[in-house]
């Protein structure tokens, strides 16, 4: 084994980052104690308590990478007056760890990876090729699996990290048969995507799964990738109701567009008496109507832009606004959808009207409607 690797150095350099972990923990407590008004305190809230709910894990290393000093990646990145303890396996820079090789190191003198609680350690010599100690992949693989995947983002290979670090824009299709690791990809993909990409938090990605059983083994994966509030339930009760031809018929596409575009009425808005004539209204909502929002996020935007405008109070704002663009749940949403009446004045056809109205709902659509109207996937349902 290489002189520049210690088992015991290892392990101490675990309990510091463990201990500086701890320490953190304890400083941002301190701060949510210190909360002067409600706006500190919602700031704390949002920001402070994920990462006080991140440090209250286990803090878990799975090795090390080495340029011109050693680098450790683990399930987070934890610092101690500015030197960086451990750094997170989605970061950038924890790459090197799944993907270099001897063949191409990426700038790396070498990989030491931790077998079990580092009661091994398996050492990769970049510059000369030597390769000592046990593979914590075969370690892994020699246990029974059991009903949990054991510390998976340890023994990622290179073909699937690469996979999961795919650009946050790229659309990714995993097909393969039993065992082939189509779950292990799918789950770091979804951990990676939340902490690479700002637009995503875990609230918005939803995972379909075919029975509880598999989403019990899911939720013991997740928590050990760094992510538990991903939203996870089956198919059957995510959606409610199966798929029915009458649901599934693309005509709802231009029925959808059409219902939200009957939900705009332009007209004139005093506000405190300062007057927005109906052109302008008419032209803020259509220039709003051309963002890929859904009616929540885009009815906020307009709310926004008014507020602005008429340097009003916000709740004075939104009252007026309730005659241009009013506040659509999806459950007040789905009701009118499901009245004749208001199809009718859509321009839907009697014989669609009668086969819709024939059936008791459909899922698919539902949740279409959802998505329309709120934009996140809903929280599971037991």
């Amino acid at each position: 084994m290489s002189a520049s690797v210690d088992l015991h150095a290892e392990r101490a350099a675990l309990d510091d980052a463990r201990s500086a972990a701890t320490e953190k923990l304890a400083k941002l407590r301190e701060l949510g104690s210190l909360a002067a008004d409600e706006y500190t305190e919602g700031f704390i809230e949002a920001v402070v308590a994920q990462t006080m709910e991140q440090l209250q894990r286990d803090l878990t290393v799975f090795g090390r990478v080495d340029d011109d000093q050693p680098w450790r990646i683990g399930l987070f990145g934890i610092e101690r007056g500015g030197e960086r303890l451990v750094v997170d396996w989605r970061a950038p820079f924890a790459k090197g760890f799944y993907q270099a090789t001897l063949d191409e190191p990426m700038g790396l003198e070498r990989r030491v990876s931790y077998v079990g609680c580092i009661d091994d350690l398996m050492v990769e010599e970049f510059t000369t090729g030597d390769v000592s100690g046990t593979s914590p992949l075969l370690a892994e693989l020699s246990r029974s699996r059991g009903p949990e995947m054991r510390a998976a983002v340890a023994t990622l290979q290179s073909e699937q990290d690469r996979l999961v670090r795919l650009d946050p824009e790229a659309r990714l299709v995993l097909r393969g048969g039993p065992g082939t690791g189509k779950t292990v990809v799918g789950l770091h993909r979804a951990a990676w995507l939340v902490y690479d990409d700002r637009r995503i938090t875990s609230d918005r990605i939803l995972i379909l799964g075919p029975s509880d059983r598999f989403l019990r083994f899911v939720a013991t994966v997740l928590p050990t990738l760094g992510e538990h509030r991903i939203v996870q339930t089956t198919i059957e009760r995510h959606f409610g109701a199966p798929a029915t031809a009458i649901g599934s018929d693309e005509a709802w596409l231009d029925v959808l567009d059409r219902f939200e575009s009957s939900l705009v009425t332009p007209q004139e808005l005093a506000v405190r008496g300062r007057i927005m004539v109906e052109d302008d209204v008419a032209e803020w909502a259509a220039m709003i109507a051309t963002r890929p929002l859904p009616w929540r996020d885009r009815r906020r935007a307009m709310l926004d832009r008014l507020v602005r405008h008429f340097e009003a109070p916000r709740a004075e704002v939104d009252q007026a606004l309730r005659l241009v663009m009013p506040p659509m749940s999806a459950a007040a949403a789905w009701r009118k959808l499901r009245s004749p009446k208001v199809l009718s004045e859509l321009g839907v056809d009697d014989a669609f009207i009668r086969a819709w109205r024939a059936v008791d709902g459909d899922g698919p659509l539902l949740d279409e409607v959802r998505a329309g109207s709120r934009g996140s996937p809903p929280s599971a349902r037991t």
